[in-house]
């Protein structure tokens, strides 16, 4: 597969993929831990009428792998700066799982280079609303799982169990067992480990749910000015403007139950 050489503020080597040559362009973002095949089934249909690009992200697949750079301003500049040394002109960007993250940074920050984001179950997935649910709770829930003493049968086994579900031509002509694999390493003795390394994940994750947990803070901290201005607006009220009373206090509820659900 092709290499971009050179990119981002790291000078990172990135491992991409292409499909079609139409005008449309259209840019993957693969989810964590994932890397290019997730797009594999999906890709061909995509570029009859588009031109595909799927890129591994930092860390991840065949792209460099530096100890840096895993906080979601610099993932999306990476990506900036693969539209630009493409010269791809407003792609249309589409993101699986964290991936949707990344589109979802790159909208904000950076709308004038993107038509358009499209979140495959991603982008907008709020953690911090899970009941019991904290940020210590969350990080050790969502590490990933450790690979030592699992070799590349063993996940074969695993993924010959698999229910895959209802599957169309195209999945069943597809090496879907490959595909898993190349999300691993895998040794001359067969011993498998995640491309991404474990502390680059774990970058990844605490990115996400710091960010995360700082908006749901700060949404708090907004809601309960606003609440209180409510309060105060309600205590200046004539007894006359009784109506108008009931209503703010339907609006106080309401938004107290935002808060604390």
């Amino acid at each position: 597969m092709p290499t971009l050489p050179d990119i981002g503020k790291d000078n990172l080597n990135f491992n991409y993929q292409t499909w079609g040559s139409k005008d449309n362009s259209i840019l993957l973002l693969h989810g964590l831990a994932s890397n290019i095949h997730i797009w594999d089934l999906v890709a061909p249909k995509l570029s009859i009428q588009n031109q595909i690009i799927a890129i591994d992200q930092r860390g991840h697949g065949e792209t460099d792998k530096p100890d840096i750079g895993y906080d979601f301003q610099t993932i999306a500049k990476d990506t900036i700066s693969i539209i630009k040394h493409l010269n791809l002109s407003n792609p249309i960007i589409i993101g699986h799982s964290w991936g949707g993250n990344v589109a979802v940074e790159i909208a904000a920050h950076y709308p004038e280079y993107t038509k358009g984001i499209c979140l495959v179950d991603g982008g907008l997935i709020e953690i911090s609303r899970i009941p019991g649910n904290s940020l210590d709770k969350a990080l050790i829930n969502m590490a990933p799982p450790v690979w030592d003493g699992v070799y590349k049968n063993d996940i074969i086994s695993r993924l010959n169990r698999r229910d895959w579900g209802e599957q169309d031509k195209t999945s069943k002509e597809a090496n879907l067992t490959e595909i898993a694999l190349s999300n691993f390493l895998i040794s001359e003795s067969g011993e498998v480990n995640s491309r991404l390394s474990r502390q680059n994940h774990m970058k990844i994750i605490e990115e996400i749910l710091l960010e995360e947990y700082v908006i749901h803070g700060i949404k708090k901290i907004l809601f309960g000015y606003v609440i209180i201005l409510i309060f105060l607006a309600g205590k200046r009220m004539s007894i006359q403007n009784f109506g108008a009373r009931i209503i703010l206090r339907i609006i106080l509820a309401i938004l107290l139950k935002t808060i604390f659900r």
